[in-house]
């Protein structure tokens, strides 16, 4: 299965793959990124922060971003399913923060759903 979210300008994302009361998700790949409109320049962090995945997975990229670019900031490859979720029924989330202005975050997280 794919779950696909395309954010819009400067606009936080929340990434949810919808919790199954029989399973738990088996994601196989996570690929964040973002495009501009506008440039941005400085040296904020953005933290993408996620739930009901191990230890509360995250990560730290630069806000930093060329006009008319299109910079990956996590493309997490899990081929054999390993990054599972850690409870049933209950949504996963990855929450990506506003990430400049004329900025748009885009998401693609492939998963399976397994027997808990």
């Amino acid at each position: 299965m794919v779950i696909t979210q395309d954010g819009s300008a400067n606009g936080a994302v929340a990434v949810t793959i919808p919790g199954d009361p029989t399973g738990l998700h088996a994601i196989r790949r996570i690929l964040l990124y973002r495009t501009a409109t506008v440039g941005v320049v400085g040296s904020a962090e953005l933290v993408i922060t996620t739930s009901n995945l191990p230890k509360a997975i995250r990560w730290t990229t630069g806000n930093a971003i060329a006009v008319g670019g299109r910079l990956i900031d996590v493309d997490e490859k899990y081929s054999d399913g390993s990054l599972i979720s850690t409870a049933t029924g209950v949504d996963t989330v990855i929450n990506l923060p506003a990430p400049g202005i004329g900025t748009s975050w885009h998401a693609i997280v492939y998963y399976d759903l397994v027997t808990a």
